[in-house]
């Protein structure tokens, strides 16, 4: 019956409280204009009008600026071949099910013809509208129902870009920024979590599968938040091509840091005995490099030179190297021996590729300082 203070804060945390204001301002400017522009032309379905555009309003406007713009062109395609179709079918066939059937089946081929499957569920529903709701004025050209249901689908898109340009306006690029510096910390606890268990049980396996599948998540909103980036024509001064390519890193960072987890435990037996301090402080330079970047990005500060990873890791080199020379390797196995090589070698490709994102960091925060 009580909920604690720290309860309310992360429930209050969760509501969208911008992205429900400016939705319901949509949905009443669609409602509006849509209706005020039925009147003004004095057609007889105003209600339809304000209808077409308030859901036109709702569907298009995003949470940032560039998913709006993916939005509004997929809708504006969709709508555009829809409302033809509807007009054309509705005057050939008139308003059936069979009729119905059948323009939504030629949509859907001419949709996937011009490689536009993102416009397909929104060309189908504008048919559909078209040529049902046609049935309600049958005195009206169905090419007059279709255009003005066009018309009414461009007036909601433009009430959804405006509102996303006006009221709180968020850019996709923003977005990215955020979710890399959220990955990088997801990826240090992957990273911790490899480290640090040494009985891989059903329990562990669930919680490792849990975290790569976060990461993997989060990779999949990087790439989206690139796609609607390149649509915002405001774009902040970083450039995509360096957001592409720090996307590029993270990636195969993660790659380098799953594959550890195959041959961590075997390694351990070599490095526990004759290399455990310069790996340690190489693990631990780690560590704190992905939570320092993250802090970094989210505070959209350069990341600057990380001469303690790159020491850290030029010394665990030496030792390698002076391990390798003494012959020690001659007193395990080959299975250890080879997975020491290997966890040798994947641990280097973490670091490097940690150093290259810090490079891209850097890159753009000093493009952004050059434009101001």
């Amino acid at each position: 019956m009580f909920v604690s203070l720290a309860q309310l804060k992360e429930f209050g945390n969760r509501i969208e409280y911008k992205v429900a204001i400016k939705t319901g301002l949509a949905g009443a400017l669609g409602w509006t204009i849509g209706t005020w522009f039925s009147h003004l032309t004095k057609r007889p379905d105003s209600l339809v009008s304000g209808l077409w555009c308030t859901v036109a309003a709702i569907v298009v406007l995003q949470a940032n600026i560039g998913g709006t713009y993916q939005a509004a062109i997929n809708r504006f395609l969709g709508v555009f071949i829809g409302s033809v179709l509807g007009g054309f079918c509705t005057s050939l066939f008139g308003s059936n099910p069979q009729s119905l059937a059948l323009s939504i089946f030629c949509t859907v081929i001419i949709c996937s013809f011009l490689n536009i499957k993102d416009s397909l569920r929104i060309a189908c529903m504008s048919v559909s509208m078209v040529m049902i709701l046609w049935d309600l004025h049958p005195v009206t050209s169905p090419w007059d129902f279709a255009f003005f249901r066009f018309i009414d689908s461009c007036l909601g898109i433009l009430i959804g870009v405006g509102i996303a340009h006006v009221i709180w306006p968020f850019q996709a690029a923003r977005k990215l920024r955020l979710n890399i510096a959220q990955c990088l910390l997801s990826m240090n606890q992957l990273y911790q979590f490899i480290r640090h268990t040494t009985d891989w049980n059903p329990t562990a396996e669930a919680e490792f599968t849990r975290l790569v599948g976060e990461i993997d998540s989060q990779m999949e909103q990087n790439k989206q938040f690139l796609e609607e980036a390149k649509l915002e024509l405001i774009m902040q001064p970083l450039r995509l091509d360096n957001w592409s390519l720090l996307q590029s890193h993270l990636e195969k960072m993660f790659t380098e840091v799953i594959s550890l987890r195959q041959v961590y435990t075997t390694s351990k037996k070599i490095f526990a005995i004759a290399l455990d301090a310069p790996l340690t402080e190489v693990q631990n330079q780690i560590e704190n490099t992905l939570t320092y970047m993250s802090q970094q990005l989210n505070q959209r500060k350069p990341v600057g030179a990380l001469t303690e990873l790159s020491s850290s890791l030029a010394q665990l080199q030496v030792d390698l190297l002076n391990f390798r020379n003494t012959h020690a390797t001659s007193k395990y196995n080959f299975q250890e021996v080879e997975s020491f090589f290997v966890f040798s070698y994947e641990l280097t490709a973490v670091v490097e590729e940690l150093l290259e994102i810090a490079q891209k960091i850097d890159v753009l925060y000093a493009e952004v300082a050059q434009a101001s």
